[in-house]
């Protein structure tokens, strides 16, 4: 009973809750066209494999970073890191399309709370996976001192003001099914100002820690349901 009272309260969880509407999508933003499978076995199994899925999904993200990190370091080649940068987009699909899977199964047996957070998760994880992109993408940017005002200089009067934003780092002539979060390469466009590069790396940055809150909220919800599932099984 202790731990039923740390829970927050539906109300306090709307923001979170708000999503459930939206189409099933992989956390690369694919949608998916066919019916889901849902996955199978007890609500205790699918709850275990979702957080099963959720580890490795963490594991890759630090290896990810960490390739990043060296690429930022020179210890790594661009062309090393882009590989990386695939190879950690096909595996976030592949566990997207598991836990979509589970979510499904979990609505099959009328474990709708469950599933609902599923999905928070899921495409809160979407978002996480797009400003990590962006991010990357413009802090590379401006570790190559490609723009003037890193050296310096002023940018063109020519050259108009532009708002920008963390899509800037998306490209648009990209190969989705090769680079589905247009991770690895930033398109070319105006030179942005220093306050406007700021701007967009805080924006970036406040959109990335709150989908790690809302994560974190309904990993934490999920955590309760699967020791619910354990108690009633222990009965």
């Amino acid at each position: 009973l202790a731990r039923k009272a740390v829970r927050a309260p539906p109300h306090a969880r709307a923001s979170v809750m708000s999503t459930h509407a939206a189409s099933p999508m992989t956390a690369t933003g694919r949608v998916f066209s066919a019916p889901i499978e849902p996955a199978s076995g007890s609500a205790r199994a699918l709850l275990e494999s979702f957080f099963e899925q959720q580890r490795a999904r963490s594991s890759s993200y630090e290896r990810w970073n960490g390739a990043y990190a060296s690429m930022l370091a020179g210890t790594t080649s661009e062309d090393a890191f882009v590989l990386e940068t695939k190879r950690t987009t096909d595996d976030m699909r592949g566990y997207s399309e598991k836990i979509l899977g589970i979510e499904e199964g979990l609505k099959r047996l009328d474990r709708a709370s469950a599933a609902m957070l599923v999905r928070v998760i899921q495409q809160n994880e979407r978002v996480r996976l797009e400003m990590t992109a962006a991010l990357q993408v413009l802090r590379r940017a401006a570790a190559r001192e490609a723009w003037s005002w890193q050296r310096g200089g002023e940018r063109a009067a020519a050259e108009t003001t532009m708002n920008l934003k963390p899509s800037w780092a998306r490209t648009e002539d990209c190969d989705p099914a090769a680079c589905a979060i247009g991770c690895a390469c930033a398109k070319d466009g105006p030179e942005p100002t220093e306050e406007e590069y700021s701007n967009a790396v805080g924006e970036a940055t406040q959109t990335l820690e709150r989908a790690f809150g809302e994560i974190n909220d309904a990993i934490e919800e999920l955590r309760y349901e699967l020791e619910d599932e354990v108690d009633g099984g222990a009965n």
